[in-house]
């Protein structure tokens, strides 16, 4: 994030947890918990020695419950939910001092503004990548085995 673009990012958005472990975050933190009936885009970044950089936006009702889903794992109806907490042992592993933290925008339009902000801001993890075909390929492969095995264990039930 260049000097200019933080000074934006900081009068835009509020820090709500520092040094966040999307894993382990605790819900009851009077930070978040102040946020739980409020409708906004949630922004997470993370800081590797001086740089700070965009990694994920995202929309909310209720701050305290869409960081529930994070803490939850892995989620068949939602695997895009995963990307984010799956990304931060995956840095962390090679950028062992880096720092994520999550900020947020209180507004009642909140699916405009995750629009205006992600189109704006370009975080990594927003930006849709064109998968390659091997990775679509594995992608394809993990869908079926999973659908397989439901469709199986449905069928030996009945």
């Amino acid at each position: 994030m260049t000097s200019k673009e933080r000074e934006v990012f900081l009068s835009e958005f509020q820090l709500v947890v520092r040094n966040v472990d999307l894993a382990n975050i605790q819900l009851d933190d009077p930070a978040i918990t102040a946020l739980l009936k409020v409708k906004g885009v949630y922004f997470c970044t993370v800081r590797v020695a001086d740089s700070d950089y965009k990694l994920y936006a995202g929309r909310t009702e209720s701050l305290p419950r869409r960081l529930a889903d994070y803490k939850r794992g892995f989620q068949e109806h939602s695997p895009n939910d995963f990307k984010l907490r799956f990304f931060q042992p995956f840095f962390l592993a090679r950028f062992p001092s880096a720092e994520f933290s999550l900020f947020f925008h209180a507004t009642h339009d909140f699916k405009t503004k995750e629009t205006e902000v992600v189109r704006s801001y370009k975080p990594l993890i927003n930006e849709r990548q064109a998968a390659k075909p091997e990775a679509r390929s594995a992608v394809k492969q993990a869908y079926e085995n999973y659908y397989v095995k439901i469709f199986e264990e449905k069928l030996s039930a009945r």
